[in-house]
Parts: structure tokens; C-alpha cells; sequence
């Protein structure tokens, strides 16, 4: 495996191939890949918002200036990490809406699935968001002969996230594996 800060270049050709800085090379049958979020961070920063990887903001989008909130991929939320899904953006922004309203709600922090089928390929998406904790994380990856691929983020002996491709009939039950941070035992058990 080349890591992602080792890749010098993606050829697509008759194969795809990436290229790492050291001459390695490794060719897939297909290549899908996601550069991930930058937040835009200027304009908070300007203002005098405390920033991280992006706007710092309690469970309840408050910003550190009073009355301000921020919600979606510009916030990086005390209680959680930057995170990619577009269901997170809204439940931040209703959150956001409703304290500006004059409620008092807390964002429902909470794993964000992604499902999407892209040239007839199934891909699944639950995994933690682990910008700052990777050490505490375990990934175990396998290949089952269905060609069924996924990666398993286990902490300790809980599993807290999943990436997983070509085993679309069971999505659902991975849903429920890392909703319910099922011990590394029973998500072998179950998986294999």
C-alpha cells in the first residue's frame, strides 16, 4: 500500500496505476478517490474567531465571538472533527438555526453514512473521523472471495467504523456493527 502523502502521481491508462515517490508502483482495477474538504476560513479568521481546521464550534455552533455561529464543512466542533458527510452540514445547520432562534439545542453528534453506486460498483461509508486520534485506531482490511473489499477501524476491541465495497445486500448490517460498536469478535464472526 503507498500512502496517500507518498503518492507522486495517478496514471490512467489501459490500468490504473499509482506511482509512489519511491518508484513503487501498484495497479487497481479501479481507482476512486476522494481529495477531501478544505474549509474556507478566511473571512472567520479575519473577523477574530478562534480557528482550528476550521471554525471552532461548541455542540451548539456557537462560535467563540458572541452570537455567531457557524455550521457545515467550515466548523471543526469541539465535540467531534471536520467531517465529509453532507448529512452532518445539515444537522449542524438546523441546530445552528434553531439557537440563533433563541432555542437551546445541541448538535446530535452521531455517524454519517455514505452509499453511492458508481459504474455499477456499490460503495459504503461509515468511518470515524479520525484526523487527530489515528493512533488510537486499528484498520483491518480484507478481501473476501465474493471480491467483496472493506476496511474495519476498530478502537481497542470496538469497532467504530467501516469503508466497504461489493456487499451491498448487507450495508445495513454494517450500519448496525458500528452503531453498536460490536467487539472485533462478532464483526468477524458475522463478516466472514
Amino acid at each position: 500500500n503507498i500512502p496517500l502523502t507518498k503518492i507522486k502521481r495517478i496514471n490512467i491508462d489501459s490500468v490504473s496505476r499509482l506511482v509512489g515517490i519511491d518508484g513503487s508502483s501498484e495497479i487497481f482495477d479501479f481507482l476512486l478517490y476522494s481529495l477531501g474538504i478544505t474549509p474556507q476560513i478566511k473571512l472567520a479568521k479575519d473577523a477574530g474567531l478562534k480557528i482550528n481546521n476550521g471554525i471552532i464550534v461548541n455542540e451548539r455552533m456557537e462560535t467563540t465571538l458572541r452570537d455567531i455561529y457557524a455550521a457545515g464543512d467550515c466548523t471543526n466542533p469541539e465535540c467531534s472533527s471536520l467531517t465529509d458527510h453532507w448529512h452532518s452540514a445539515q444537522d449542524q445547520g438546523r441546530t445552528a438555526a434553531a439557537n440563533m432562534a433563541g432555542s437551546s439545542h445541541k448538535w446530535p453528534e452521531k455517524k454519517y453514512r455514505l452509499k453511492m453506486e458508481i459504474f455499477d460498483e456499490f460503495f459504503f461509508s461509515m468511518r470515524p473521523f479520525i484526523v487527530s486520534d489515528s493512533g488510537n485506531f486499528k484498520a483491518e482490511k480484507s478481501l473476501l472471495p465474493s471480491g467483496a473489499f472493506r476496511v474495519f477501524y476498530f478502537k481497542g476491541d470496538k469497532l467504530f467504523g467501516v469503508e466497504m465495497t461489493r456487499d451491498k445486500t448487507r450495508a445495513k448490517l454494517y450500519e448496525e456493527a458500528v452503531n453498536g460498536k460490536w467487539t472485533r469478535e462478532k464483526v468477524l464472526d458475522v463478516f466472514n
